[in-house]
């Protein structure tokens, strides 16, 4: 499940946060002053979902493909329809804040918020499906 460095950085409690890759694979990193830019970019925007879990992401690039687990993940964790719900691209960053805006590591209270988050029904998945579809339509025609 995880590997050698997500085991250490458990082990040795340091403040993590989630990377969610373009390719839809979740991973642990330490939090450092330059995770957001070194994870995402220098162009971010950011959505803050339920308990304080800050999901940090590149300004929307049409030419860059769906990121459907971190968008399923702000799905849980913000409570939105599945209409309203930004589709999120690129990789994305999930982290709680300081009073300051800037990412610390998420609390064991925020990692089971998101772990315990609702899955989208039936109607959600195919709403996001065809959302992410015409997306993808959009992103082929941009590139001709």
């Amino acid at each position: 499940m995880f590997d050698p460095y997500e085991q250490a950085l458990l082990w040795t409690e340091s403040d993590v946060g989630i990377v969610v890759t373009p390719d839809e694979q979740m991973h642990l990193l330490a939090i450092s002053d330059r995770v957001v830019t070194d994870s995402v970019g220098h162009s971010v925007d950011t959505l803050t979902g339920g308990a304080g879990v800050v999901f940090w992401f590149g300004a929307t690039d049409p030419s860059v493909a769906v990121n459907r687990m971190a968008t399923l993940n702000l799905f849980a964790a913000a409570g939105m329809s599945a209409r309203a719900v930004p589709l999120l691209h690129g990789p994305v960053l999930i982290t709680g804040v300081d009073p300051d805006r800037k990412p610390i590591g998420l609390s064991k209270a925020q990692l089971e918020f998101l772990g315990s988050g609702p899955e989208p029904n039936w109607w959600a998945r195919i709403i996001l499906q065809a959302r992410a579809r015409r997306s993808e339509r959009r992103r082929r025609a941009l590139r001709g």
